[in-house]
């Protein structure tokens, strides 16, 4: 009973957040273009615009709503490793490791077709840190990917090899 209820908290959890992402991005996306070219402040010869700050909320939302979706994400990672590890013969932590590889590397593809562009339009820095962060989450998704193909072929090398011998 407990995984029961268990399963419907992160159910619910996904399902809101999610619905709750999309609402607040599309807010988020509306108000920006109502605004745009609305100018808040002027620091040091720089202009911020509300667009500006609306993209930086933009990315907080995404964020924090993505890794909650994660985090509940991972419940359903352990019930479908638990399924794998019958069927594959690999190790439970090694099916754990892969899918949990997947769901991040996940996250931060989606990470990176949002922000960099985003922090872009920053006064000044933008073209800079638009890069610098793309590059981060590209390095950071490198590290994510080599481990899921090393998780991979550890796990599964007892089975391609027996396969190679059956062929």
């Amino acid at each position: 009973m407990k995984k029961q209820s268990e399963a419907m908290r992160n159910i619910t959890t996904i399902l809101l957040s999610s619905f709750k992402l999309v609402i607040l991005v599309l807010a988020i996306r509306g108000i920006s273009w109502l605004m745009r070219g609305v100018e808040i402040i002027e620091l040091s010869g720089y202009i911020v615009r509300a667009s500006d700050v609306l993209s930086l909320v933009e990315i907080i939302v995404i964020v924090y709503f993505g890794y909650r979706i994660i985090m509940a994400s991972k419940f359903f990672v352990d019930r479908a490793s638990e399924r794998l590890v019958e069927r594959l013969g690999a190790t439970h932590t090694a099916v754990r490791r892969i899918l949990l590889d997947l769901v991040y590397a996940s996250f931060f593809a989606v990470m990176l077709l949002e922000i960099p562009h985003r922090i872009a339009s920053v006064p000044a820095v933008g073209g800079a840190l638009e890069k610098v962060i793309a590059f981060a989450i590209l390095m950071i998704m490198a590290l994510i990917l080599y481990d899921l193909m090393k998780t991979f072929y550890r796990s599964l090398k007892g089975i391609i090899e027996e396969f190679a011998e059956r062929v």
